[in-house]
């Protein structure tokens, strides 16, 4: 997650509430749409919706897995220096989805990962072998394949 979450600021007085955290993954897919709504130009044709949806529903509701899937990818087996060991990252292309609550990881060796982000935000409990858990996980595979699978 270190790789991966980043704050972002957005300052549009009278249009974005000042002070407001909001906790749900997004995606930088998301940005030029939330300009141009911003704007008062609608989203646009770009993909992925404005994230001015965040703060124009229920602020204190809790993120859930019915938000939207934000799909990333990480690719610097090479860039990974001898002194990391045996980092994930060397063993090539790492690929997650996270939802409202969950981040599921698939390693460049075909391992998997899975952990509640809510409960566990650093990501130290892997629940990939729980048995309560295997549904999930196919949820995420079926997920995942249509972003990895290239005719």
């Amino acid at each position: 997650r270190a790789e991966t979450h980043i704050p972002l600021l957005v300052v549009a007085p009278g249009k974005a509430p000042r002070g407001l955290a909001v906790d749900r993954p997004v995606s930088l897919r998301d940005v030029a749409p939330t300009i141009l709504d911003l704007l008062g130009d609608g989203p646009g044709p770009f993909p992925g919706p404005s994230l001015a949806t965040a703060w124009r529903t229920e602020t204190d509701a809790e993120p859930t897995d019915e938000d939207e899937l934000v799909f990333l990818e990480l690719d610097r087996a090479e860039a990974v220096p001898e002194e990391a060991g045996d980092a994930p990252a060397r063993l090539g292309t790492m690929r997650s989805l996270v939802t409202g609550h969950h981040a599921y990881i698939l390693n460049g060796d075909g391992g998997e990962e899975l952990y509640d982000i809510l409960d566990d935000p650093e990501e130290r409990q892997d629940l990939a072998s729980l048995p309560e858990s295997q549904d999930r996980l196919r949820l995420f595979r079926d997920l995942m394949r249509p972003l990895i699978d290239v005719d």
